[in-house]
């Protein structure tokens, strides 16, 4: 007797097979795929996981392209990055430290005769300009940093970034002191100074403080005991001059306890110190950090 079996063709309905175990997944390797992106270390950046694909299936002409456009995309951001420096602070000259910030005060920023005698400076760089033959040309220039003290006073009138001869940048500076008009209070601006066929321009900008820096580096390790209360957190205030000495200190945050309050100012006292930085320059500043425990 023949016995017949029905065949069960794989594309008919009906039919379930014994699933096969699935094959490992792939996720070393140069170019892993897509879905390991995450677990491979590959760059979140959209463009960069798209050129990886690419380079997987051979598309080295594609790959070319998106290398110069990655690179292209990158150097316009650089672009865009120093023209707004050179729109804010008149300069595209790169941050002296990370920690660096452009004031935002005051705000607006004040017209040109509010911060000196803009036409007693006009007719003094008409002469000088005659003078120092500079009446024929457009492109000298001088940067001006101006300061003025809680009390309103003029404090500094400094140029410290120029495009004219050696020695007139000085002088143009000291004409620009000479003119200064006292104000309400702190503030910092920038002055810049230019010449256009010998007839002076003015523009006023926003300068660039860098805060001291030191105790970031303080660390204090506590006691961790339950039977002792946590020290907290300490807020002291630091006067640093402009060749990194401590210039005075002072306790505006206290612990809770006499001797972790002695012991922070121990450490603050004898600490180094980084100066403060205004426009490129080095200066007395006051700077206020926390100070905290680690526990042991």
């Amino acid at each position: 007797m023949v016995s017949f079996r029905r065949r069960v063709d794989s594309h008919r309905p009906g039919r379930h097979p014994i699933p096969r175990p699935p094959l490992p997944e792939r996720c070393g390797g140069i170019f892993p795929p897509a879905k390991c992106a995450s677990t491979a270390g590959l760059p979140s950046d959209p463009e960069m996981i798209f050129l990886l694909r690419s380079i997987r299936r051979g598309a080295v002409p594609f790959m070319a392209a998106a290398l110069a456009f990655h690179a292209h995309s990158a150097a316009a951001q650089r672009g865009a990055h120093a023209e707004e420096r050179l729109a804010v602070l008149l300069s595209d000259r790169p941050m002296p430290r990370s920690n660096c910030r452009i004031e935002s005060r005051p705000n607006p920023l004040p017209a040109v005769n509010a911060i000196v005698d803009s036409v007693a400076l006009d007719g003094k760089l008409r002469e000088y300009a005659v003078a120092k033959h500079m009446d024929q040309g457009s492109d000298a220039r001088v940067l001006v940093s101006l300061g003025w003290d809680a009390h309103g006073t003029s404090i500094r009138a400094r140029p410290f970034d120029w495009y004219v001869p050696e020695g007139v940048g000085e002088e143009i500076g000291a004409a620009v002191r000479s003119v200064v008009r006292p104000q309400r209070g702190v503030m910092n601006v920038r002055l810049r100074v230019g010449f256009v066929e010998g007839k002076p321009t003015f523009r006023v900008g926003r300068s660039e403080v860098c805060q001291p820096q030191g105790l970031e580096r303080i660390n204090i390790i506590a006691p961790a005991l339950e039977q002792v209360e946590a020290p907290h957190d300490v807020r002291v205030r630091v006067t640093v001059g402009p060749q990194g000495a401590m210039l005075g200190s002072t306790l505006i945050g206290s612990s809770g306890q006499r001797y972790w309050d002695d012991e922070v100012m121990r450490l603050v006292n004898s600490a180094t110190f980084n100066p403060g930085i205004i426009d490129e320059g080095m200066e007395t500043m006051d700077y206020e950090a926390t100070i905290r425990f680690r526990a042991r």
